[in-house]
C-alpha cells in the first residue's frame, strides 16, 4: 500500500499530494483533469492531476548484445525508468566481454543482466586449455586415448549402433554450427529462466532473437507483452529463408504491442501479418554542443588541420555503401580526408584496407575502432560532413532511419545519405545535405566536392542542422513510448479497480 502525504497550494487554486511508494499501487487525488508526474530518485513520486490510482510497473527488457553501445534501447530504458518505471534488463555476456559485470545499475536505476553465452561446460574446457597451454600436447593425448578407450568398450560388446552414434556425435560436436545452436539454445535458456524467476509487470523483447524468450514468460506468468522489432526480421541480412517470418508471425499472437522503427516497416508489417505497430523512430538524444569537449582527431590521427574531416560513424560492414565511398576518394578534392569510426564484422575492415591500398589513398583514409557510445559525439564534432549511405540490398535497408543521421544532426554535422525514402524525406524536409545514389562512386564525389567547394552550402546546412535537431530528438520521441506504456497501466489500473469491486460487491 501506498502512505500518503498531503501538500495544499495556493497557487490557481491547486491541490498538490506527494505519495511515498511502498508498493505498487499509488493514490493521487486531483482536481484538475490533467496530471504532470516528476519523478525523485527510484521510490518517490509526486503527481499533480486527476483523481487516480497509479501502479507503477516493473519491466524485464530482452536484448541479444552485451548492452555497452545499443543506443536506442539505452534511450527507451532511461526514458522508462526516468517515468518512475522500474527496468530490468537482461543482455548477454560474450567471451570477450567477460570484464563486463554479470550484473550492474546504470542510468536511472536501470538494472543489467548478463547470462553467459556459451554452456558452462565449453567455458570450463577453455579455462582448462588455458590454464595448461605449455602442457597442451599432453592433454590432448589423454583425452584421444580416453575417446579411444571409449570406442574399444563399444565394439567390444559389439555396440555398433552406439558406436556410429558416438563417432557422429563427435564428430557434430567439433563443428561451428552445434557451437552456435548449443550457445544459441544457452542464451535463451539462461535469459527465460531469469525472466521467469523475477517479478515482472511486462516483458519487453527487443528484436525476433529474443522474443520466443519474452513470449515464454509472458505466457507463464500471465503478463504484458511487447514486442519491439528493430529491424524487419523476414528481409535482412544474415536471416535466410522463409523461417524467421513463420516463427514471427506464430509468436505474434501473444504480443499485446508492437513497436517499429519507421513508418515504412510499420504498413510493410501491417500487410503481411494485419496488425498496426507503433512507430518510435531512432532519433538521438538531444545534445548541448557547446557542452561537447571535441576529442583532437587531427592530433590522434596525424592529420593536417588545413585538412576537413569526411566521417563514417557505425558498424563496419557490408551493405553500409563503404566500399563505394573508398572507390570514390580518387574523385574526391585533395583537402578531404576520410575517417571510419566503429566496429568491424567478420573481418570487413581488412578488405577495405586492402581496397584502400589497391587505389593507392592510404594518405587520406583511417580507421578507428569502435569508441563508447558516451564519447562519439567528441569524435563527431571534428566532421565537416558525414555519411549515411546503406545500399538497397534488401527492405530491412530500404526502409530504415537508423540512428547516425541524428548524431550528426545533434553535432551540427551535414550530411551525404542514399536515397532511400525514410533517410531522403528527412535530409530534404530539414535541408541538412545531399541525398544521392551511393552505389555509384562518382555520385558520391560530386555531392561531397559540393560542399568542399561550397563553403556556403555547407554553412546553410549547419544552421539547418541547429534547427532540426529541436525537433528531430528522443526527448520529444519518447512520449509516444510512455503513452504505449500508459496505455498499459490504465488497462492494469482497471483490472485492479474490477478486481476490487468485485471483492466488495455484496452480491459475490
Amino acid at each position: 500500500m501506498a502512505k500518503k502525504l498531503n501538500i495544499h497550494c495556493d497557487l490557481n487554486n491547486l491541490k498538490m499530494e506527494i505519495a511515498i511508494i511502498y508498493d505498487k499501487n499509488v493514490i493521487i487525488y486531483n482536481t484538475n483533469s490533467n496530471y504532470v508526474k516528476i519523478v525523485l530518485g527510484n521510490r518517490y513520486v509526486c503527481w499533480m492531476g486527476k483523481s487516480q490510482e497509479v501502479p507503477l510497473m516493473k519491466i524485464c527488457m530482452f536484448v541479444w548484445n552485451n548492452f555497452t553501445s545499443d543506443a536506442r534501447v539505452m534511450r527507451e530504458a532511461s526514458a522508462l525508468a526516468y517515468e518512475g518505471h522500474e527496468v530490468h534488463l537482461i543482455a548477454v555476456r560474450y567471451p570477450y566481454s567477460l570484464k563486463l559485470p554479470k550484473e550492474e545499475i546504470i542510468n536511472n536505476g536501470i538494472r543489467v543482466h548478463r547470462v553467459r553465452k556459451y554452456p558452462l561446460i565449453f567455458i570450463m574446457v577453455k579455462e582448462m586449455l588455458t590454464k595448461y597451454k605449455n602442457n597442451l600436447s599432453k592433454w590432448l593425448f589423454f583425452f584421444s586415448a580416453f575417446l579411444f578407450f571409449i570406442l574399444m568398450l563399444l565394439m567390444l560388446f559389439d555396440h555398433f549402433a552406439l558406436t556410429i552414434f558416438f563417432l557422429l556425435g563427435l564428430t557434430l560436436m567439433m563443428t561451428n554450427k552445434f557451437i552456435s545452436i548449443a550457445s544459441f539454445l544457452n542464451v535463451s535458456l539462461l535469459m527465460t529462466l531469469k525472466g521467469f524467476f523475477g517479478r515482472y509487470d511486462v516483458y519487453h523483447a527487443h528484436d525476433l532473437n529474443t522474443l520466443p524468450q519474452a513470449t515464454l514468460c509472458s505466457i507463464l506468468k500471465h503478463k504484458k507483452l511487447i514486442y519491439d522489432s528493430h529491424e524487419v526480421q523476414t528481409s535482412r541480412s544474415g536471416y535466410k529463408g522463409p523461417w524467421f517470418g513463420w516463427l514471427e508471425r506464430f509468436l505474434l499472437v501473444f504480443v499485446d504491442r508492437m513497436i517499429m522503427t519507421t513508418h515504412t516497416r510499420a504498413k510493410y508489417t501491417e500487410k503481411r501479418y494485419g496488425i498496426s505497430p507503433v512507430v518510435v523512430h531512432n532519433y538521438s538524444f538531444y545534445i548541448n554542443y557547446n557542452k561537447v569537449k571535441k576529442f583532437d582527431l587531427y592530433e590522434h590521427l596525424a592529420i593536417n588541420p588545413k585538412k576537413k574531416i569526411l566521417l563514417y560513424q557505425g558498424g563496419v560492414q557490408v551493405g553500409r555503401g563503404l566500399e563505394t565511398l573508398i572507390k570514390a576518394v580518387p574523385f574526391v578534392k585533395e583537402d578531404g580526408v576520410f575517417v571510419f569510426v566503429g566496429p568491424t564484422f567478420k573481418g570487413f575492415r581488412n578488405r577495405l584496407k586492402r581496397l584502400v591500398e589497391k587505389l593507392q589513398v592510404n594518405n587520406r583514409v583511417y580507421f578507428i575502432d569502435k569508441v563508447p557510445l558516451y564519447e562519439l559525439p567528441t569524435y563527431t564534432k571534428n566532421a565537416y560532413i558525414g555519411f549515411q549511405l546503406l545500399h538497397n540490398t534488401n527492405f530491412n535497408h530500404y526502409s530504415a532511419l537508423s540512428n547516425k543521421l541524428f548524431e550528426y544532426m545533434m553535432m551540427h554535422v551535414p550530411v551525404v545519405t542514399c536515397d532511400l525514402p525514410e533517410i531522403e524525406k528527412i535530409v530534404n524536409e530539414t535541408k541538412i545535405g545531399i541525398a544521392t545514389d551511393c552505389t555509384c562512386e562518382k555520385n558520391l564525389a560530386k555531392a561531397i566536392n559540393r560542399f568542399l567547394e561550397d563553403e556556403k552550402f555547407h554553412a546553410e546546412c549547419v544552421k539547418h542542422c541547429q534547427s532540426a535537431k529541436h525537433i528531430y530528438n528522443w526527448e520529444q520521441e519518447k512520449h509516444t513510448l510512455i503513452e504505449l506504456y500508459n496505455g498499459i497501466l490504465e488497462k492494469q489500473h482497471k483490472s485492479i479497480r474490477r478486481q476490487k469491486h468485485s471483492i466488495h460487491d455484496p452480491r459475490h
